[in-house]
């Protein structure tokens, strides 16, 4: 007479299986967008010096620049090292002053000593805290789901 085998440990490991393989497969980390009217914002943390600062940067993916508002600069005691002129979102040249910051927390990724601009006179197509040019995420895997909307990392 042969003796039935248990069909539980099976059951056990399959299950685990399609349970850590979906969990792990499905979970993006997410990072909420804002939108103000057709214009995408997100939330940045700048940090200098010691200081940091939480900055509502427009997501700007045509752009290699990132720009910080003079409040956020003045926030941080940020120190211009070196003046620039740098075209914005309106055709229009502008002066600026060049910073290389500590790091920009960008959702799960913190970015190391980046070169922000800080404008040293009125921009008017930059009514908030700044400009964020997506290029400096190019070593990262997202996409920009309009919908949710969020941006969704996927490294």
């Amino acid at each position: 007479m042969m003796k039935k085998k248990s069909l539980f440990p099976c059951l056990v490991f399959s299950f685990f299986c399609v349970f850590f393989i979906t969990s792990t497969a499905l979970s993006f980390e997410e990072t909420p967008i804002e939108y103000e009217g057709d214009i995408a914002f997100i939330e940045v943390t700048v940090g200098y010096k010691g200081k940091e600062a939480l900055a509502k940067l427009r997501i700007n993916e045509a752009s290699a620049d990132i720009a910080v508002s003079r409040d956020i600069a003045s926030t941080l005691d940020m120190v211009y090292q070196k003046d620039y002129r740098l075209q914005f979102s309106d055709g229009k040249s502008y002066r600026v002053g060049r910073v290389i910051v500590d790091y920009l927390i960008i959702g799960p990724h913190k970015i190391e000593n980046p070169q922000v601009y800080i404008p040293k006179e009125e921009v008017p197509t930059m009514k908030n805290d700044g400009i964020l040019g997506m290029s400096i995420l190019s070593g990262h895997s997202y996409k920009i789901m309009l919908a949710e909307p969020v941006i969704r990392w996927e490294d």
